[in-house]
């Protein structure tokens, strides 16, 4: 069975077309570990866990459309954001209704990743996509602002790479009119993590963090700073730019799903 395509991006380079290779009587797809790891996240705890209750539908019709991008620097990392940006909106939403860009040369310091997460939502104000696209992110030291810094509850935007979630307004909306109590979502989620617990967190976080670490694009100072998907807690560090405005959020793994608390800190 085939997944879903993936592409990889680099310096604002064209797509590469998905490779396979034939084994057996069987199709496989090679798909690079970074993506390996996050999808078994997204299968494992977003939609293992119930987190995010729309991110089942769109896993199982192949909606989701899944970018490596290896750009390290925030500019050319940008643009690629942009271009995702403009191919989104201009796919069917049949073929294409997401996409996760999952990006293991973004910043490792969640602070960093935070102002840049900021730069990002100004481009996409700047590029007259209000109302249009939604911008949700993941990082592996994730911290909600005003969360403790061992809080359990970090852990619904903990991904193993630092990750950029595009969602369409339109279905954001219908997804969460079609599921009753979207707004209680974040309270079933921190209630479930709760009661899983750091050690039942990261004996979960088993299931990606080894793929992860066989990634190529994992720089041996990101693996010395530890295992992707821990939930370790980044020093505190003040909040660079106002809390995001709460509206809903929906798709593989909104942030944090329907009801978006503040950014992290």
């Amino acid at each position: 069975m085939l997944l879903e395509s993936w592409t990889v991006g680099l310096c604002g380079n064209t797509a590469a077309p998905l490779r396979r290779v034939a084994l057996v009587n069987d199709l496989q797809e090679i798909e690079p570990p970074a993506l390996a790891a996050t999808r078994i996240w997204l299968e494992r705890a977003v939609i293992g866990l119930n987190l995010c209750p729309f991110a089942k539908a769109v896993h199982g019709k192949r909606q989701i459309r899944w970018v490596l991008a290896e750009e390290a620097e925030p500019e050319r990392l940008l643009e690629r954001l942009a271009e995702e940006c403009a191919l989104l909106v201009r796919s069917d939403p049949e073929a294409i209704d997401t996409t996760l860009i999952v990006a293991p040369q973004a910043p490792a310091a969640f602070a960093r990743f935070n102002r840049l997460l900021g730069v990002a939502e100004d481009l996409m104000a700047e590029m007259q996509l209000e109302g249009v696209l939604q911008l949700a992110a993941f990082h592996p030291q994730w911290r909600f602002a005003g969360s403790r810094a061992g809080d359990v509850a970090n852990a619904s935007n903990r991904a193993p790479f630092p990750t950029f979630h595009l969602l369409r307004e339109a279905s954001v909306e219908r997804a969460v009119a079609a599921v009753p109590d979207a707004h209680d979502i974040w309270g079933r989620n921190v209630k479930t993590l709760q009661a899983l617990g750091p050690d039942g967190w990261q004996a979960l976080a088993l299931a990606w963090t080894d793929t992860a670490l066989s990634d190529d694009a994992l720089t041996p100072e990101r693996a010395a700073r530890g295992r992707p998907g821990r939930p370790t807690a980044p020093p505190s560090s003040a909040q660079s730019r106002p809390p995001a405005s709460a509206r809903p959020a929906a798709g593989p793994a909104a942030a944090p799903t329907a009801g978006r608390r503040s950014r992290g800190r």
